[in-house]
């Protein structure tokens, strides 16, 4: 999601700060596409960390860090796209046809997954970061195809016309828990989506990627066991670039 302010520390898995907290984007390209926009596009595979994207596609991410934190690349995403990868993940997965993204930002995990899977994804998230999404998804898998494609979904509204139709049963969100107004929202959305989708026969996978940051996420994790659900963690391989980001498969038994 766009609006909010996460963590100040945007937490590109390829680069180190220097004195003055500056990123160091010698890996990246940037173009300036305004006076006031500055657009920046990572080679994925490169980046350390990324290194499970090499057997794919190239795979390109244009960030903006202009509008908010949702323009950024986090390292709940290199978790989550992380463990997708794995054989037995993409195995698994020959069990869903349709897959969403919440709270996509950039969109970095759906178009990671569409690399390695061949189902049809939806990245949403809403505002400016819709129109950053369309341009990744057009960047990396052309213009006319209707296999990956950026919508926008409001967490808390009734679910739309394109949710009901096509009842996505692999729920991906990474880096979602970070600010308190939206929690309840989020957790109705999901609710939602576990109830149209199928979650009670068992055809529905929720797999969220986090990463403490406050006392207040606590607060989620109250919420989320309240309104019924659970979840267990999922164990990851990597060190350092996984910046303390934990996986959880959630449920609602």
């Amino acid at each position: 999601m766009s609006t909010s302010s996460r963590s100040p520390s945007p937490l590109l898995p390829a680069f180190g700060s220097d004195s003055e907290g500056e990123h160091n984007r010698t890996s990246l390209e940037s173009t300036s596409l305004a006076a006031d926009r500055r657009l920046e596009t990572l080679h994925m595979s490169t980046l350390p960390g990324w290194e499970h994207l090499k057997p794919y596609s190239p795979l390109t991410l244009t960030l903006d860090p202009l509008p908010g934190c949702g323009g950024h690349l986090w390292p709940s995403s290199l978790v989550l796209t992380r463990y997708l990868s794995r054989p037995e993940s993409l195995s698994s997965l020959s069990k869903h046809t349709h897959g969403l993204e919440l709270g996509a930002g950039t969109g970095a995990v759906g178009l990671g997954l569409g690399r390695m899977w061949e189902g049809k994804i939806v990245i949403s998230d809403v505002g400016s970061m819709v129109e950053l999404m369309d341009r990744n998804v057009r960047d990396n898998y052309g213009d006319g195809q209707d296999r990956i494609q950026a919508r926008e979904l409001f967490w808390g509204d009734p679910l739309p016309s394109w949710v009901l139709s096509s009842k996505p049963t692999l729920i991906l969100l990474s880096d979602c828990i970070y600010l308190e107004t939206l929690f309840s929202p989020l957790i109705s959305t999901l609710s939602s989506l576990w109830q149209l989708c199928g979650g009670m026969e068992g055809k529905v996978e929720v797999l969220m990627a986090s990463k403490k940051r406050r006392k207040a996420d606590k607060r989620f994790w109250t919420l989320f066991k309240k309104e019924g659900w659970q979840w267990e963690e999922i164990e990851v391989e990597g060190g350092e670039e996984k910046e303390g980001a934990r996986l959880f498969r959630c449920f609602i038994p």
